[in-house]
């Protein structure tokens, strides 16, 4: 019997759930990664932490779904104990499978075992990475973007910030240090930095600033100063020195240099679900602890919707602008930049033409025609990227991105 369990069986307090075993037989478990594990072949590495009393050996196999051909396999001597936790690990070599529709397999004998049950927890799985580094990005999808030449990143983009409020919005410092050390959640770990210095991106670190989209009130004033104060942390453990309580973490955890940082973002489109009206105040109170601790930072907005922004607009703020449109408003947009108001620098944080495919060449010529625009006003629109990124095809299909991914392939629209 197996069974999901967070009742005292994972040591890690953040990160409490576990795989629970009765034995009675053979014992297999398969794990299916997000839609798929692809297998493109090459050195696969997997961990995992196993608490109950049993010596022996355990296998790892990843196994094709539907063909049940083997891809890749270790035998991992085991000695584990029954009031305690120890992690193991193994590489392997694997070869391609078809398809991304295969299986991370875990098997031991029943019979090795001493015990009447065994806790499994946290396994994971890693193929080839980006330049070699641990926990880190898959080396096809990093090509691919590379070979785009991208200039910056901005992280962590739109809603996976907000998300619904104060107790689940974005948090930096439970998304670093080691996978098993951190709760789990939607999202992503906290990788960006590392991505940021093997591309060569220039960072833009956003920050929450106390608008969730759960329909609560944002938070102002008094109620926001925590999160003022946790976004100086989060600037602190990015370019601190070693000798800040930031920078001495950022050290512990393998950086001791400090990374490059010249742009912060205050929240994300704060101009919708309830926010403007407050984020006249709440920019400000943000924009006033960056800059009185950081005076070299270039802080942005959330929006450029005038009626959500203090006036006058402090000096030096640059202006996030989200535009999602129809081609025929982007054709109209040529000109829309013509007559901006120059004190204050445009990133243009998200852009995609919706309303028709994303293989239609209206939608793509229509984009081609608004940044002409841009070009005519390089003075003042500064950045634009174009959202989002990366997309899976398996879960939605028929969303505007350019670069969507299978579970085994990489579409790329150049």
């Amino acid at each position: 019997m197996m069974a999901m369990s967070n009742n005292d069986a994972s040591h890690f307090y953040l990160n409490p759930v576990a795989f629970f075993f009765l034995v009675t037989g053979t014992l297999p478990l398969e794990r299916v990664q997000y839609i798929g594990i692809i297998v493109n072949g090459g050195y696969y590495n997997t961990t995992f932490w196993l608490r109950g009393d049993f010596q022996g050996d355990v296998k790892i196999r990843l196994l094709s779904n539907e063909t049940d051909v083997e891809h890749g396999w270790a035998i991992i001597p085991v000695d584990s104990k029954a009031d305690s936790w120890t992690r193991y690990e193994a590489g392997f070599w694997t070869t391609a499978a078809a398809d991304g529709n295969n299986l991370w397999v875990f098997e031991i004998l029943a019979e090795t075992l001493t015990s009447e049950s065994i806790n499994l927890g946290y396994p994971t799985l890693f193929p080839p990475t980006f330049k070699g580094r641990e926990n880190s990005l898959t080396v096809d999808l990093s090509e691919a973007l590379v070979n785009l030449k991208p200039q910056f990143l901005r992280f962590p983009g739109g809603n996976n910030l907000e998300r619904g409020g104060p107790h689940d919005h974005w948090k930096w410092n439970e998304t670093i240090g080691s996978l098993e050390s951190r709760p789990g959640r939607w999202g992503r770990a906290s990788l960006h930095l590392d991505w940021c210095e093997d591309m060569s991106l220039e960072p833009i670190l956003d920050v929450w600033a106390g608008l969730g989209l759960a329909g609560l009130p944002p938070l102002v004033g008094d109620e926001l100063e925590p999160y003022v104060e946790d976004a100086i942390r989060k600037i602190e453990f990015v370019i601190g020195d070693i000798d800040t309580s930031g920078g001495a973490l950022r050290a512990s955890l393998g950086h001791p240099d400090p990374y490059q940082l010249n742009f912060v973002e205050v929240g994300n489109e704060d101009n919708l679900a309830g926010g403007c009206e407050s984020y006249k105040q709440r920019f400000v109170q943000f924009f006033d602890a960056i800059k009185e601790a950081y005076p070299q930072i270039t802080v942005l907005t959330s929006t450029s919707d005038r009626a959500c922004l203090p006036d006058p607009i402090p000096e030096g703020a640059w202006l996030d602008f989200h535009d999602y449109n129809v081609p025929e408003n982007y054709i109209n947009a040529y000109d829309f930049y013509d007559d901006w108001d120059r004190a204050h620098p445009v990133f243009i944080g998200e852009y995609a033409r919706w309303g028709v495919k994303w293989s239609d060449m209206r939608g793509a010529c229509s984009e081609a025609v608004y940044m002409m625009g841009w070009e005519r006003n390089a003075d003042v629109i500064k950045l634009a990227a174009y959202a989002p990124t990366l997309q899976n095809y398996d879960p939605v299909n028929g969303q505007w991105t350019a670069r969507h991914r299978f579970s085994h392939s990489i579409y790329m629209l150049c």
